[in-house]
């Protein structure tokens, strides 16, 4: 059976739900959240929209609470599920960027990185259930898996964890913008793409990479074409449409990425595609998916090593100077005095220990600064 739990039904998770009550080969879904009454809505909805379609899906509400991970590891034992979408958060982008009076730029500007505990500390949680649980699924999850993955790998809890959304909200568009450059089919056209969520920042904000290191290779029907096309243009391209977005337009975005990247494995198709934080890296790779999982798929000339060494290089943009063999990580100085200048939230260096602690307190700060 394919089965497919997600965990977490706001905005990605809720789309994703959408999605899957769409597809036909999904066997049974598991609709998993701490808030029975919203989450029963999310499940009346996409029932009620695939039946409008002609399918029939077989949705099941599902009580879980992160932060019992006894708890969320006997509901994974009694349901096995296939594969886990995991959406849940601490605090969404979405919530600090209502702050007023320029603060969310601020923050974008000295790096997003240090609300990394608010992103892993239920994703922490989750993954010592899936230990506990001992069940074989794959987590597709969406907080942070630039940075959140790559600490969960280093305390030896990424097994069959993989990101969704961020570079993968540019692919797409850099698949259109060079088949169009080059008179080609879109389906002709592969792109290989190595890059972090800073990257993908500074185009929202800048129509460019802003100076942080990436690689881009573009083929089409199998041959390097990259020297017929300037990648800065095809981020200029992209770079068009992301303006017209805010941080409220990429919920289907992320959804649609990440309900690809679940059927990638349940259908094994060993497709191309791009996807943060796979087997535990740093920042953003090209892939193939299947039954097995990721395996890194970097175009000739670009080494692992080349590639990681790139990714961890442009975490720098979010704030991030490094991430120790331990998961502790340590954040430029601009990042550190910027968040503490606006929320007065004192935070050099997270050790995955402290996380739920320093996670309590920024939401805190968080709600002091909101309420002045």
């Amino acid at each position: 059976m394919n089965k497919v739990m997600v965990i977490g039904l706001g905005d990605v998770g809720g789309h994703q739900l959408e999605i899957l009550a769409r597809t036909r080969n999904i066997d049974r879904i598991y609709a998993a959240d701490i808030n029975e009454k919203a989450a029963l809505r999310r499940v009346y909805s996409a029932r009620s929209g695939a039946a409008h379609l002609g399918v029939y899906p077989n949705i099941e509400f599902v009580k879980i609470d992160l932060d019992d991970v006894y708890g969320t590891a006997n509901a994974l034992k009694k349901f096995r599920p296939d594969i886990i979408m995991h959406n849940a958060t601490m605090m969404s982008n979405v919530e600090w960027a209502h702050l007023p009076n320029g603060v969310p730029e601020k923050l974008a500007s000295a790096g997003i990185g240090n609300i990394t505990p608010c992103h892993l500390t239920l994703t922490y949680k989750l993954m010592e259930a899936v230990r506990k649980a001992m069940v074989d699924a794959h987590v597709v999850m969406s907080p942070y898996p630039d940075v959140v993955n790559c600490v969960l790998e280093k305390v030896g809890l990424a097994r069959n964890l993989i990101g969704l959304g961020n570079l993968d909200y540019i692919t797409p568009g850099l698949q259109e913008a060079a088949a169009h450059k080059l008179g080609a089919k879109i389906t002709d056209i592969s792109v290989y793409l190595v890059a972090p969520y800073a990257v993908l920042n500074r185009l929202f904000r800048f129509g460019t990479a802003g100076g942080l290191p990436y690689h881009l290779r573009i083929h089409m029907k199998e041959k390097d074409v990259t020297d017929r096309l300037n990648p800065k243009d095809l981020f200029a391209e992209v770079g068009k449409y992301l303006s017209l977005f805010t941080i409220y337009d990429l919920g289907y975005v992320a959804a649609s990425s990440g309900v690809k990247n679940a059927l990638a494995i349940l259908n094994d198709t060993r497709q191309l595609t791009h996807a943060p934080g796979p087997l535990g890296l740093p920042g953003g790779y090209p892939i193939r998916l299947g039954a097995r999982g990721a395996e890194v798929a970097l175009p000739e000339g670009i080494s692992l090593r080349e590639a990681v060494q790139t990714n961890e290089q442009a975490l720098i943009g979010d704030g991030i100077e490094k991430i120790r063999d331990d998961g502790t990580i340590v954040f430029t100085e601009q990042c550190y005095t910027t968040w503490k200048e606006i929320f007065n939230y004192d935070c050099k260096e997270l050790k995955i220990e402290d996380c739920e602690k320093k996670a309590k307190e920024l939401l805190s700060l968080h709600s002091q600064l909101g309420a002045r």
